[in-house]
């Protein structure tokens, strides 16, 4: 590889990188709306007047741009990792294909009510399976980008796959809650990652003892094997896995929870018959109920990007409230919780709906992290699919009640840099864990 080549390495992990760091700097969710308002062709009328028919949206310079962002860094990686001309171009053209199916489905997917639904289903899996075939095959190109030392190497596809991701549910198809801005992490959320590296030890730790995994090492130093082993980790897998596996994924299936809960609360008529908030009929009653009715319209309102969008109006928080206030009094609900309904909803996920989200979620990561390719044993393999499982689940409570990347990241981050660089886990192809 000749000096242009490092050249070209170095320049295309930048740049692929990019998007993903300026996400990390604080009021990055500030650029975020800014540019998602270009890309919908947001102008100040639609500010003054939202009643006026938007602007269509810019459908092919998003895409254009997204793509050069994405698959012109790549370009430069798939030219430093291949030796010939011809291979280069055939394995980047694959590559630009794997990219632009995900965007173009996001950008052309029809008009939606719910998260979730066929498009984001088809979005996921252009993105995931490729993804997953390609460690066993050369389905994708999978280039392996050698870093410093004995760093993570860099994967070019899963790399650019993340920013796609990034760019897709934030933009083109905008998604709540995915957070990666440092400036949005909260104090109070320090106490939910203790908890989530204890609840995670209590399991992890008798299983990969039992199992035989734990090498103690004693070559840690304070950069090679010490902080910058952690960095490393932390840019090249954590922010990878957690941003795909719960910003994206674990994301639409809670998105999908709250939205169908709304429409049950809102628009379909009670059991009975009746009105869902009063037994009268006065005039009084009845007027109140249209006022209700039209600020509960403007819970879900459709927007050009085919997106929902949550009601903003000062009728629809007040409704909501005194909807909320209401039931309480009359079901004899204390609007006081006692302490150990506190200590049950700072642990309770909300429903066994996104108890089950968390599982689902953990046990598709556990099997796209797990290599099941020859040289490993099926009995470790097993038992590192547990390990992964919880610390899935762990990872995916922590999302559930933080809804920020950073911290999933972090957490994920501790246990892969004690596993493999402290305790000494030894298979690579699992990220330090069943060898035969």
């Amino acid at each position: 590889m000749g000096v242009d080549s490092h050249a070209a390495r170095y320049i295309g992990c930048s740049l692929l990188y990019f998007p993903l760091l300026i996400s990390l700097l604080p009021y990055a969710k500030q650029l975020e709306i800014y540019l998602r308002d270009i890309y919908i062709h947001r102008t100040p009328r639609n500010h003054w007047a939202p009643s006026v028919e938007a602007l269509p949206r810019r459908k092919y310079a998003g895409f254009f741009i997204v793509i050069t962002l994405t698959a012109g860094p790549a370009f430069l990686l798939t030219y430093a990792a291949e030796d010939s001309t011809k291979g280069m171009w055939l394995q980047w053209l694959i590559l630009l294909a794997f990219l632009s199916l995900p965007t173009l489905a996001a950008i052309f997917r029809p008009p939606s009510k719910r998260a979730f639904d066929l498009g984001d289903i088809i979005i996921i899996l252009l993105i995931l399976i490729p993804l997953e075939v390609s460690q066993y095959t050369s389905f994708v190109p999978v280039e392996k980008i050698e870093t410093f030392y004995n760093w993570p190497n860099i994967y070019t596809s899963r790399l650019a796959a993340s920013v796609i991701c990034l760019f897709i549910f934030t933009i083109l198809r905008p998604l709540e809650d995915v957070n990666l801005d440092v400036w949005m992490m909260k104090r109070e959320h320090i106490p939910r990652v203790i908890v989530a590296i204890i609840a995670f030890i209590i399991i992890g730790w008798p299983v990969a003892s039992a199992s035989g995994f734990i090498h103690p090492q004693n070559d840690v130093d304070g950069w090679e094997k010490g902080f910058g082993m952690f960095v490393a980790m932390f840019f090249i897998d954590g922010l990878i896995y957690e941003l795909m596996y719960r910003a994206c994924l674990q994301n639409l299936l809670h998105a999908n929870i709250r939205q169908r809960k709304t429409e049950n609360h809102f628009f379909c008529p009670s059991p009975s018959g009746a009105r869902s908030y009063s037994n009268f009929t006065d005039d009084e009653s009845i007027e109140r109920e249209r006022r209700f009715s039209d600020a509960s319209q403007d819970l879900i309102m459709d927007t050009n990007d085919g997106t929902v969008l949550i009601g903003n109006k000062p009728n629809y928080i007040e409704s909501q409230v005194s909807f909320v206030l209401r039931r309480r009094d009359e079901k004899g609900i204390a609007i006081h919780p006692t302490t150990c309904q506190k200590i049950w909803r700072w642990f309770s996920v909300g429903s066994i709906a996104n108890f089950l989200v968390i599982i689902c979620s953990s046990i598709f990561f556990a099997f796209a992290a797990t290599d099941y390719g020859e040289g490993t044993d099926s009995g470790d393999v097993m038992r590192y699919w547990v390990i992964l499982w919880w610390m899935g689940m762990c990872s995916g409570w922590l999302w559930f009640h933080t809804k920020h990347v950073v911290w999933c990241a972090l957490f994920y981050t501790i246990f892969m840099y004690i596993g493999q660089t402290v305790l000494g886990v030894t298979c690579h192809e699992n990220q330090g864990l069943c060898s035969s």
